[in-house]
């Protein structure tokens, strides 16, 4: 019995770990405040890779007019989140947690008039 795998979900998944992981940690990171609760930035985190994933997804012609109206399932979604979620915390925390920009950058709204 040979195996066959599809690779265009395999790359879709993994552009949407760089690309929509890069974007969304730096959306998460505009958009939170610092006096926020750890669950209140986790809920944030997670409703914006949502968010996010399901726009790269869309614009990928994985669902909707370009895939000729598909349906997108729920486990495509649950794993469209986790890949961009993961992005996003990957790429915080591996590059820019504790940066000085990083830092600046989410604290925007307290120097804004």
């Amino acid at each position: 019995m040979e195996l066959e795998i599809e690779w265009a979900p395999i790359l879709a998944l993994i552009a949407n770990f760089i690309a929509g992981g890069f974007f969304a940690m730096l959306v998460v990171q505009v958009l939170k405040r610092v006096t926020w609760p750890n669950w209140g930035k986790i809920a944030l985190s997670l409703a914006v890779s949502l968010v996010v994933g399901l726009a790269v997804a869309y614009l990928a012609g994985d669902f909707g007019a370009a895939a000729e109206d598909r349906v997108i399932t729920a486990e495509e979604l649950i794993a469209i989140s986790g890949a961009t979620f993961a992005g996003a915390t990957a790429f915080y925390k591996t590059y820019f947690s504790g940066t000085a920009w990083m830092q600046r950058l989410g604290e925007w709204w307290v120097r804004t008039p």
